[in-house]
C-alpha cells in the first residue's frame, strides 16, 4: 500500500480548519498572523503562508489587504460554486434558475413564517425597507434585493437551504434589468404582501406571495429573451 505523505502546510492547513471546525476560530474572525501561527506550530512561516493560499483558493479563509486574514462567512463557498459563469446557453440557464425558484422559494417563505423569531422578523422587515427606499430614490436595489431574499431563507433555519439559496439568487440577479419601471412598482408591492405575511405567520399567505413574486420574475424574464 502506498504511503500517502502530508506536507507541513498541509498540515498547517489542516489545523487551521480543525480550528474552524470546533469553533476555536468562528467564521468572520480574524485569524493570527503568519509569525504567530509558525510559533504556535513550530514551523516555517513559508508553510504557512502556503497553508493560507491552500484554505484562501478553497474558499475558507480570505486575505484582506492591510488588515489580516480571516475566515470567511461562510467557509468553503468560493464565488460562483455552480458555474453559472461558464454556462454558455444563458437563455437556458435563465429559465432554469427562475423554475428553480419557483419550486423552493414559496416553501420558504412558507417555512419563515412558520419559524421566524421576532428578531428575524425585525431583520425582514429592515432588508424589506431597505430594498423599498432603494427603488423609491432611484438607486439600484441589487444588494438589498438579495439581503432581503436571504433574510427569509435565515428564517427557516435550514442550514442547506442558507448555503444552497443565495447562490441561486446571485445567478439570477444579473439576469434582471433593475430599471424597468414596471418592474420596480411590482418588487415594491409583493415585497410589502410577503414581510406582511411573514411578520403575521400566516403561512398560506406568505407561500401565496412568494409564489406570485416567482411567477412574476419568470415572466420578465421569457419576455427579456423574447425581445432579443
Amino acid at each position: 500500500m502506498a504511503v500517502i505523505r502530508t506536507t507541513v502546510a498541509q498540515q498547517v492547513a489542516d489545523t487551521i480548519v480543525a480550528d474552524i471546525e470546533s469553533g476555536k476560530i468562528k467564521p468572520g474572525e480574524k485569524i493570527k498572523n503568519e509569525f504567530e501561527i509558525a510559533a504556535d506550530l513550530n514551523v516555517g512561516r513559508g508553510s504557512v503562508r502556503e497553508a493560507v493560499k491552500q484554505l484562501v483558493s478553497r474558499g475558507i479563509l480570505e486575505i484582506r489587504r492591510g488588515d489580516g486574514t480571516y475566515v470567511q462567512k461562510q467557509p468553503g463557498m468560493v464565488d460562483d460554486p455552480l458555474g453559472f459563469a461558464f454556462d454558455t446557453d444563458k437563455k437556458k440557464l435563465a429559465y432554469d434558475l427562475c423554475e428553480f425558484r419557483l419550486l423552493t422559494e414559496p416553501e420558504i417563505a412558507r417555512l419563515a413564517a412558520e419559524r421566524a423569531d421576532d428578531a428575524e422578523r425585525a431583520l425582514i422587515r429592515m432588508r424589506c425597507n431597505a430594498c423599498a427606499d432603494d427603488i423609491r430614490n432611484g438607486r439600484i436595489h441589487f444588494e438589498d434585493d438579495v439581503s432581503f431574499h436571504g433574510a427569509i431563507v435565515a428564517a427557516t433555519h435550514n442550514d442547506v437551504m442558507q448555503r444552497v439559496i443565495p447562490v441561486i439568487h446571485e445567478g439570477v440577479a444579473v439576469l434582471f434589468d433593475y430599471t424597468i419601471q414596471e418592474q420596480l412598482d411590482y418588487t415594491l408591492m409583493i415585497h410589502e404582501k410577503i414581510c406582511q405575511a411573514i411578520e403575521n405567520k400566516d403561512l398560506q399567505a406568505a407561500y401565496d406571495a412568494m409564489l406570485a413574486h416567482m411567477k412574476e420574475n419568470q415572466r420578465w424574464i421569457q419576455q427579456c429573451f423574447a425581445n432579443k
